[in-house]
C-alpha cells in the first residue's frame, strides 16, 4: 500500500536540474558548432599559418575535453533526480487510488536498465503515471498528451545519436569522420534540450494533477474546526 507524499520540493529540484541541464546542452551545442567551423576551415585550407592552426586546435581540444565529461555528468545528475521523481510520482498515483497500475514504482525506474525493453517500457511507465494522476480510479480509460511521445522520441534521439557520435569519433581516421561525429553530437545535444524542455512541462502538469486529486479526495473539514471556529 502506497501513501501519498507531497513531492513538490522533489519536483522543483528535478525541474531546476533540468533547466541547468538544458543550459549546459546549449553550451555543448555551441561548442560543437565551433568545432565544426574549425574542421571546415581546416578542410578548406583556410589557415594561413601552421601556428594559427595549432593555436585553434589547442583551444578547441581544451574546450571539448571539458565539455565531454561535463556532458556525461549532466546526464547522470539529471537522470538520477528524474528517476527519483518518477518513483515518487508512480507511488503517489497509487496512493491516490490507482492501485491497478500495471507498472510498480520500482519497475518505473528499473525498466530504464533493462536492454531492449528500455526502448519502450519507461515510456509506458510515464504514460501510466500521467493517466493515473489525471484520473486515479479510471486511469486505464484516460488519454495521454502528445507531449509524452515527443519527450520520449527526443530522449531516444539524444542518447542514441550521442552514443553513435562517441563510437564514430573513437575510430575516426580522417577529418570527414570527425565532421560526421561532430554533427551527430550537435543533433544529440539539441534533441537533449528539447527532451528536457518537454519533461519540465510534464513534471509540472503531473504535480498539478496529483495535487488537485489529493485535495479533491481529502475529507471536508468538520464544522467548527476552521481557524477561529468556536
Amino acid at each position: 500500500m502506497h501513501e501519498f507524499r507531497d513531492a513538490t520540493r522533489l519536483a522543483s529540484w528535478t525541474q531546476l536540474i533540468l533547466i541547468v541541464f538544458a543550459l549546459f546542452m546549449f553550451w555543448a551545442a555551441f561548442s560543437d558548432m565551433l568545432q565544426l567551423r574549425l574542421l571546415y576551415t581546416f578542410d578548406n585550407g583556410a589557415f594561413k599559418t601552421i601556428g594559427a592552426l595549432n593555436q585553434a586546435v589547442a583551444a578547441n581540444d581544451a574546450r571539448q575535453h571539458v565539455t565531454g565529461p561535463l556532458r556525461l555528468a549532466a546526464y547522470a545528475l539529471s537522470g538520477i533526480l528524474i528517476l527519483v521523481w518518477t518513483y515518487r510520482a508512480n507511488a503517489n498515483a497509487r496512493g491516490l487510488g490507482a492501485a491497478t497500475m500495471r507498472i510498480t514504482p520500482a519497475w518505473s525506474v528499473g525498466w530504464y536498465f533493462v536492454p531492449i525493453a528500455n526502448l519502450v517500457k519507461p515510456y509506458d511507465a510515464m504514460r501510466e503515471i500521467w493517466r493515473a494522476s489525471a484520473h486515479p480510479q479510471g486511469w486505464s480509460q484516460e488519454t495521454d498528451p502528445l507531449s509524452l511521445r515527443w519527450w520520449w522520441v527526443f530522449l531516444l534521439l539524444a542518447i542514441g545519436l550521442g552514443v553513435m557520435a562517441l563510437l564514430l569519433g573513437m575510430r575516426a581516421k580522417g577529418i570527414e569522420t570527425v565532421i560526421d561525429a561532430t554533427w551527430l553530437m550537435l543533433v544529440s545535444d539539441l534533441a537533449g534540450i528539447l527532451s528536457a524542455g518537454i519533461l519540465l512541462g510534464i513534471i509540472a502538469q503531473v504535480q498539478q494533477l496529483q495535487q488537485a486529486a489529493f485535495l479533491a479526495s481529502a475529507p471536508p473539514a468538520l464544522p467548527g474546526t476552521e481557524a477561529g471556529g468556536g
